[in-house]
């Protein structure tokens, strides 16, 4: 960023402050970094890499915003650039460190903001080419263009080859992508992502849709009647036409638009929810359970987005309908009967909300039960008879079959008779109307033109309140990952500030005063008036019968459960008070095995949790060196990729002990202060629990293990 032609948009470690207080207030933050706060973030950006991203981390917290770390290679630089903006970029090579601010990207263009305050568009790929490069590659091309002895006119053009080549994988950046608080106010988030401004495009291009193909029906009409159907006349009617459907294709581009930024939103807040939720709830509902709620969450968001954007565009139908049959004479009456029509029908899905609710909790027992049978399968395939019937299975899904076949034949009843019916009701009340008989039969269309569209608007109102219904019913299974998500917005708190001393040398490293807990649902406490200190060096062993209350220990030591009473302290701090990311820097905790997973991924990827991605050369050592002191070095070797073979259910099958060792390696890499093992050793034999005892000796500061007596 020191080049002259970067220079006017490189930001330097004193003044980037301003450039998140300027990211933060397009968010509607207007908060300012403290004079104290500031001297600190200046000295964190000015240092190393690890430091920096801390300070970046923890103010975008205090300003209300989440960041995502991503280290970037000249080869993917581009595809960073153009998907991850607001973008912080720290680019390497360079002393002292630069920055830069990317505020968008769109069609190869970035916004690239600038200390002076304005914001100037640079093409990316340009942006690119201008980075500094190493003065070890430019001196290797050098030497190698002179040796080759390239004509002069096409050195630079080399060069610039070169160059690429020899810096495909080199990390040039480290960029921070910033976006929204994923549990921000639901109407807060609407507005950001322009859920608000593409519902109200929608309806205005809907509503002069309708306005300008009423209007060209009107003037085709019209000349029909006085018998003056000229060329002049049709050219109106096709370009009124014309430019209404033009404006139900500009309606239809802003509704899809704003469909796909609703459901990215709506898949963000339960995903926050499904991560916010209590390990209890987890526990007490079941696998199949939450599954069931996964599956029901699709059909939640898609309802939901047929349901609002088709109910609006059908309000439009049906203000376009009652103000043609007012427009025309002597139909007052329909209009009235459109509009209790409408609030019947309305009053109707109403009524049979309770069997959609029925139908959606039968299915979710259905999905329950599927998925007990899969994890179950093995189990019932030895203890049951071969092709012995499944009664509970069976009778789930005949209820559900007979809820599902009444639900059924009401849709198709109420989808026939709303609309169909209005029509028959509508020409009825005109047919026994005696003064509109009498009325001019050139000005008979407009009636017609409204009861058809009446009908149209009926149709729509049908397949909406449907939708609508549906997600009503789907909102009470997923209802406990939206509250999970209000919950976490609540509890969110600013991270501590930038610290010289994260974690103070010579307190305990953590220590609990007088601590209790009590599980959901349950009178008496686990665990009451608790206490225990933990320092450098110490080797802490915990055993006690089982359901005495360990794991419940492990978890609020490890900061996954909160006690009910008491204080947990890490370094002579609250352990509540330290932002979570740091947390996780001291303390790392590996469940028990029944809690613990192999994911479907390589071995790296299971053993490497708890390292940053992507994952560097000395990390992969670091992993092959922990796994020759856990015994685990001849399983690699046997593994036909090593580190990089493909484990868990659809690969390499691990045996419980080796399972259990990879779970003890994955915290040790984690690379914390204190490692805390809930039951770790269980299931070892003598040689492998030698092995793990010692190692638990030598690398850690501090080691936590609970046992069963």
């Amino acid at each position: 960023m020191t080049q002259p032609r970067l220079a006017p948009t490189a930001w330097t470690p004193d003044r980037l402050c301003g450039a998140l207080e300027r990211l933060a207030g397009s968010s509607g933050n207007r908060d300012r970094v403290a004079a104290p706060q500031r001297e600190l973030l200046t000295a964190a950006l000015s240092g190393s890499l690890e430091l920096a991203d801390r300070a970046i981390a923890s103010e975008c917290a205090r300003l209300g915003l989440e960041c995502e770390t991503v280290s970037m290679t000249r080869e993917d630089l581009e595809t960073h650039l153009h998907h991850h903006a607001p973008l912080i970029v720290r680019v390497h090579d360079e002393a002292p460190p630069g920055y830069a601010v990317i505020e968008g990207a769109r069609w190869g263009q970035i916004r690239v903001a600038c200390p002076d305050g304005s914001t100037r568009s640079v093409s990316i790929r340009d942006w690119i080419a201008r980075l500094p490069v190493p003065d070890r590659v430019r001196r290797e091309v050098d030497q190698l263009i002179e040796r080759s002895r390239i004509a002069p006119r096409r050195r630079a053009i080399a060069a610039a080859q070169l160059e690429k080549e020899r810096l495909a994988g080199h990390r040039c950046a480290t960029g921070w992508s910033l976006h929204r608080r994923s549990g921000a106010p639901l109407t807060t988030a609407l507005s950001e992502d322009g859920v608000f401004a593409h519902a109200l495009w929608s309806l205005g291009f809907s509503l002069l849709a309708r306005a300008l193909s009423i209007g060209g029906w009107v003037v085709l009409f019209d000349a029909l009647t006085d018998r003056n159907l000229t060329g002049s006349v049709m050219f109106a009617w096709v370009l009124l036409v014309a430019t209404g459907e033009f404006a139900q294709m500009t309606a239809g581009w802003f509704q899809s638009h704003g469909s796909v930024r609703l459901g990215a939103l709506l898949r963000d807040r339960m995903l926050l929810g499904a991560t916010r939720l209590g390990l209890d709830a987890v526990r007490i509902r079941g696998a199949g359970h939450w599954l069931g709620i996964v599956l029901e969450s699709h059909g939640f968001e898609s309802h939901t987005i047929g349901g609002v954007f088709g109910g609006a565009l059908t309000s439009v139908e049906l203000a376009a309908a009652i103000a043609v049959l007012l427009a025309a004479p002597h139909t007052t009456g329909l209009a009235w009967l459109l509009m209790a029509w409408c609030v019947a029908s309305i009053a109707l899905h109403v009524w049979r909300l309770p069997r959609w609710r029925a139908w959606f909790r039968t299915r979710q027992r259905l999905s329950r039960r599927m998925v007990e049978g899969m994890l179950g399968h093995r189990t019932r395939a030895m203890q049951e008879a071969p092709g012995a019937p499944d009664h509970e299975l069976d009778a789930a899904a005949e209820r559900h079959l007979r809820v599902s076949g009444e639900l059924d034949r009401w849709q198709v009843w109420i989808a026939v008779l709303a609309p169909r019916g209005w029509l028959v009701a509508g020409f009825a009340l005109l047919l026994t109307d005696a003064s509109w008989r009498e009325t001019v039969a050139g000005t008979s269309w407009m009636t017609v033109a409204g009861l058809l569209l009446g009908y149209g608007a009926l149709e729509r109102l049908t397949t909406a309140c449907s939708s609508l219904s549906n997600a009503a019913a789907a909102l009470d299974s997923i209802r406990p990952l939206l509250r999970a998500a209000r919950r976490a917005n609540r509890a969110t708190r600013p991270e501590a500030p930038i610290e010289p001393e994260w974690l103070p040398t010579g307190e305990p490293v953590i220590e609990c005063v007088a601590i209790g807990y009590r599980h959901r649902g349950r009178l008496n406490e686990v665990l009451r008036g608790c206490s225990l200190e933990i320092g450098p060096g110490a080797r802490v062993s915990i055993d006690g019968a089982s359901a005495c209350g360990k794991s419940t220990l492990a978890g609020i030591l490890a900061g996954i459960r909160i006690a009910r009473s008491g204080q947990v302290r890490i370094g002579g701090r609250d352990a509540r008070s330290i932002p979570e990311r740091d947390r996780v820097r001291h303390l790392s905790l590996a469940p028990q095995p029944s809690e613990n997973h192999v994911f479907s991924d390589t071995l790296a990827f299971n053993l490497l949790l708890g390292r940053p991605w992507p994952h560097r050369a000395e990390d992969y050592e670091d992993a092959r060196l922990v796994c020759e002191e856990l015994g685990l070095g001849s399983l690699i070797r046997r593994m036909p990729a090593g580190l990089h073979q493909q484990v868990g259910e659809v690969g390499w099958q691990l045996s419980q002990g080796e399972s259990h060792r990879v779970f003890i390696a994955r915290a040790m890499l984690q690379r914390s202060r204190v490692v805390i093992l809930d039951e770790g050793l269980g299931g070892l034999d003598p040689a492998s629990r030698s092995r793990c005892l010692g190692m638990l000796d030598r690398r850690p500061e501090a080691v936590v293990l609970t046992s069963v007596r």
